[in-house]
This record gives C-alpha cells, structure tokens and sequence, in this order.
C-alpha cells in the first residue's frame, strides 16, 4: 500500500500504535519521494528515520535488523526491483523493549546514499524491511515513520539531587 501523505511505513502516530512484527516481512506502507507530503518538502528541518518499539519483542530468542530499501518503480516491476540502501546494527531482544528507538538515522546520510546510485532511474519508492534472525518473535510491535520535525532531547543526570 502507498502511504498517503504522512511518512508512516507502519503503525499510526495518533492515536500511538504500532504494527507486529514476528517474522521477517516488509513495511505495510511503501513511501513515493514524487509526493511532496511524503516527507515534508520544504521544511526548514531534514527528515530522520525512525524505528521505535511500541510494545516490547518477545520471545526465547531473536534479533532485528531493519533495512531502508528504495525502488524507482512500486516494486510491481520485477520481483527484485527493491533494493538495500541502508542497514541497521543487528540488534538483540534484550534492546527492543517498549519505549525505545530501535533506529534513528538523519536524512543528509540517506540522500547522500541516493545520490552514489549509478542506476538510469533514480529511487522513488521507499519502504522498510524487518529482518528477524535467530526467532520468531511471539510478540511486539513497532512503529516506523519519517519524522519531519526536530525532535530535541535533553538527557538530565539520574538521582540529581537539589541543595
């Protein structure tokens, strides 16, 4: 399914839900960069993506990596027309508890990968790719977008004390 406008590969930002993932599979969504509000064209801000876990993976064993596969078709081209442009670390269950940000990566290094393509026809279409190794997950969920506004975090000392 082509997503709509918001930048969502899965769940839904409002109400906060996410998309279970057990076993390897694709994004429910594929993201087309020729509709502007895909990604937010023209804001003062550069997109990042993120992959945050909603409710915790769960399972005896398991690990997640999540690659960013691009396509200058929707995919409905060749059976291979989607391809690997980005992977995260492989990450261990004990990481991918409810509340954490799985995966954060700024735009700038995804474009910059778009633009060492030698391919005739550029990407278009984005979607993610869950890898689950060493599983299945027997629960979990995540949600993964393209986040268009500047998401700052201050990080205080724990157990600060005040005089």
């Amino acid at each position: 399914m082509l997503d709509g406008g918001w930048g969502i590969f899965d769940g839904s930002l409002n109400p906060t839900t996410g998309v279970a993932i057990t076993a390897t599979a694709v994004s429910t969504n594929v993201l087309d960069l020729m509709v502007g509000t895909d990604i937010g064209a023209g804001l003062a801000y550069d997109p990042e993506l993120h992959v945050d876990i909603i409710t915790s993976l769960t399972g005896n064993t398991g690990t997640l990596t999540v690659q960013l596969q691009c396509a200058p078709d929707n995919g409905s081209g060749s059976p291979g027309s989607f391809f690997v442009i980005l992977q995260s670390p492989t990450l261990a269950i004990a990481n991918l508890t409810a509340g954490s940000r799985a995966v954060r990566y700024a735009w700038p290094v995804i474009q910059g990968l778009f633009s060492s393509l030698s391919d005739v026809n550029p990407p278009r279409f984005l979607r993610l790719n869950y890898v689950v190794g060493s599983g299945p997950f027997t629960a979990g969920t995540v949600l993964s977008y393209l986040n268009v506004d500047r998401e700052e975090r201050l990080i205080y000392p724990s157990n600060f004390v005040t005089a």
